[in-house]
């Protein structure tokens, strides 16, 4: 969308747009001198260790992606 200046500081905002049964949708947006330089949406999947398959995500992390 714009290009990014070196040197300064830019801005990460991200929130998760969707929780699925083994994955998450994070939407990010990146700011510098409040203006939107870029976009991004990232799907996150659980995978188990052994199997590297994906499998249910764990209430405990289920729970700290919903909103407080």
């Amino acid at each position: 969308m714009a290009e990014v200046l070196w040197p300064g500081t830019a801005e990460i905002g991200t929130s998760v747009v969707k929780i699925g049964r083994s994955s998450f949708t994070l939407s990010q947006a990146v700011f510098q001198s409040r203006r939107l330089v870029t976009t991004a949406q990232t799907v996150m999947v659980y995978v188990d260790n052994t199997t590297h398959r994906s499998t249910p995500l764990p209430e405990a992390a289920r729970a700290e992606l919903l909103p407080s």
